[in-house]
């Protein structure tokens, strides 16, 4: 199993080298606001980019935000505890929500309760992220007054008065993936509980559920890893939106706005962040299948053999 993380590990940084060479160069053609660089010649270009590539991976160096003297590494690791502050709690609340919704509606397929979980499953799936943010803010914010319409400001992240401002943002944060979560297992359970070897185990006398808790689930999880993973990832990207709609100073917020403004350093060091998130999110999952199915791990042991 170590030699098989190792290689995943090894792979992982592969493609981020091979990510990041094709990013730079597009990147520093990006035009500015109020300008746009073109350089003299192709060699010089190349030499930019080589300058660039040589800067981030061997000295983990962004350079300069455009417009300030601050370091753009130390500028978004500031930024980063309040995007982490509703994400964390989104992926924590979302991911068991949507497994126990999903597993609740094949559990009782084509009855009442699968009918409800269906409709909210197509109300949440159908509306786009900044859409279902900008109603909650409507009328759980401005309608009923309940919480404070934006994030607020301070570095106390224990405080009742902070994460009162941040309820709003996790709820939006919470109900894609967790709609996207119980789609998937509704259907792959559903699938595998009108499996023989499922028949097999209400005849020797298992109920329903434990048939679904010990032997349909855990076979279902093989095709529900990769859902679990673009899960997290659409957390994180979905702060893009919910950040802007709620003025949380976080890396979402700032990567749009990196976009507008035509900041490039700021633009790069956020697109290898999101890049190593998704890398590091598909390394867990290729380590979750060999932890879930013993085929893979013994195919890993005759391969090196």
């Amino acid at each position: 199993m170590c030699k098989f993380i190792i290689k995943r590990i090894f792979l992982m940084i592969l493609t981020l080298i091979i990510i990041m060479a094709m990013l730079i160069p597009l990147i520093l053609l990006m035009p500015a606001k109020g300008y746009a660089w073109h350089p003299e010649s192709p060699e010089i270009f190349i030499e930019v980019c080589v300058y660039y590539f040589k800067q981030i991976f061997l000295q983990f160096n962004f350079g300069i935000k455009q417009g300030t003297y601050q370091d753009v590494a130390g500028w978004i690791a500031e930024q980063m505890p309040y995007t982490l502050y509703v994400t964390i709690p989104a992926l924590i609340i979302s991911l068991p929500l949507g497994t126990f919704f999903g597993a609740l509606a094949a559990l009782y397929k084509n009855r009442w309760q699968d009918q409800i979980i269906n409709v909210v499953i197509t109300l949440l799936v159908s509306v786009p992220e900044f859409v279902t943010g900008m109603m909650i803010q409507y009328f759980i914010g401005f309608k009923l007054n309940m919480f404070p319409l934006i994030f607020g400001y301070g570095d106390n992240f224990f405080s009742w008065e902070l994460f009162r401002t941040a309820i709003m943002p996790i709820i939006a944060l919470i109900l894609p993936p967790m709609a996207t979560c119980m789609r998937y297992i509704r259907g792959e359970l559903s699938e595998s509980l009108t499996s023989e070897y499922v028949l097999l185990a209400r005849v020797k006398g298992l109920t329903r559920r434990q048939t679904l808790i010990r032997h349909a689930f855990r076979n279902s999880m093989m095709p529900l890893l990769p859902m679990y993973q673009s899960c997290i990832i659409a957390v994180f990207t979905g702060s893009f939106f919910v950040e802007r709609i709620f003025s949380i100073p976080g890396i979402g917020r700032t990567f749009i706005y990196s976009m507008i403004e035509g900041w490039q350093d700021v633009f790069l060091c956020l697109a290898m962040f999101y890049t190593i998130l998704t890398l590091v999110a598909g390394l867990v999952t290729d380590v979750g299948y060999g932890l879930i199915d013993p085929r893979i791990r013994i195919g890993a042991k005759k391969t090196a053999l």
